[in-house]
């Protein structure tokens, strides 16, 4: 009696970690989340970038080399 009701204990707990293994991950993709982003910033927003030090008048206010305005690949 004793080991039929170890062997049952052993089985259950089997089962529930065969179980608990078997559910997929829910991942995010990287693509999805930079959409969601793009989708909350509006239709008004857009990005500013100033690279460096020069003589180009930074919208965002200063002196810069670069000034890059949108949306980039990176």
């Amino acid at each position: 009696m004793k080991r039929k009701s170890w062997m049952l204990g052993v089985l259950f707990v089997l089962i529930i970690l065969v179980s608990y293994m078997a559910k997929p991950e829910k991942t995010q993709n990287d693509l999805l989340l930079m959409n969601i982003e793009a989708l909350a910033a509006g239709e008004n927003y857009v990005p500013i970038q100033c690279i460096g030090t020069g003589t180009v008048d930074c919208p965002l206010g200063g002196k810069t080399k670069f000034v890059m305005i949108g949306y980039s690949f990176e």
